[in-house]
């Protein structure tokens, strides 16, 4: 029918990673399935639906930083308010905006020119 169909990842590109920085983030004491499906709730959320129309069920990989920062706010959060964060409590988030608050916590490779 001539339609085009485009490869992704889930799990390895955009649900450990978000998964992993949410939990840091919450100070989680432990992980549990709820967690892993708002993980793939909110990857969901960020798929377009033209994206959808080609056959594709994740975003492009060129939004995976956002992506994986609304992931880890979104399992933050969650962690948060289920008692399960060894530094906040139910409601008292580190900050106004999670996903930002996420975003800058992420580590940024980067390489600066010299060679050791």
């Amino acid at each position: 029918d001539g339609r085009s169909f485009l490869p992704g990842q889930g799990n390895n590109a955009y649900i450990f990673p978000g998964v992993g920085l949410g939990s840091l983030v919450a100070g989680a004491t432990s992980l549990t399935d709820q967690d892993f499906y708002v993980a793939a709730a909110a990857l969901a959320e960020k798929v377009s639906p033209a994206r959808l129309a080609q056959g594709c069920c994740f975003p492009p990989l060129d939004d995976i930083r956002s992506v994986s920062a609304y992931i880890a706010a979104k399992v933050a959060v969650n962690v948060i308010d289920s008692g399960r964060s060894s530094k906040y409590r139910p409601g008292a988030y580190p900050a106004q905006d999670m996903q930002e608050h996420c975003l800058q916590l992420m580590y940024v490779p980067s390489y600066d020119g010299d060679s050791k």
